[in-house]
């Protein structure tokens, strides 16, 4: 099996509606943003949509079960979240687009599998994503 690692690259921003249906992207920890082995998403989302919310803020854009504990609720730091827009993209390819959006470490797991959705409108960083 070849060995690669993911670099996403900005697209635009776009609002997500509040009911849009996301699932959290596979592997996402080994995205790339600007040369960084581990940036931080949050600050990302931050920069490009002009936002000021941080990691001790408890903002969680989704809702839905938690399959990783068995409970529905938020719990922990905020992070920004690589979401998927649908099951088929959770895996995504060349061609497909992921979604930063602030979500609480409880949902931003990478063993969190279930269908969430999005909690209120908010703007989402659109990123094409590419094997490297």
């Amino acid at each position: 099996m070849a060995a690669f690692s993911f670099r996403s690259v900005w697209v635009e921003n776009v609002t997500l509606n509040k009911g849009t249906s996301v699932w959290n992207v596979k592997k996402s920890s080994d995205d790339k943003w600007e040369g960084q082995k581990n940036p931080n998403w949050l600050r990302v989302w931050n920069a490009k949509t002009n936002s000021s919310i941080t990691s001790d803020s408890g903002t969680c854009y989704v809702k839905g079960s938690v399959k990783t504990n068995g409970t529905s609720h938020c719990d922990g730091n905020t992070f920004g979240g690589h979401m998927a827009l649908s099951a088929s993209t959770v895996n995504p390819t060349r061609d497909d687009f992921i979604y930063i959006v602030p979500i609480c470490n409880s949902h931003n797991n990478y063993r969190n599998v279930a269908q969430m959705t999005i909690s209120e409108n908010v703007t989402a960083v659109k990123m094409n994503r590419f094997m490297e």
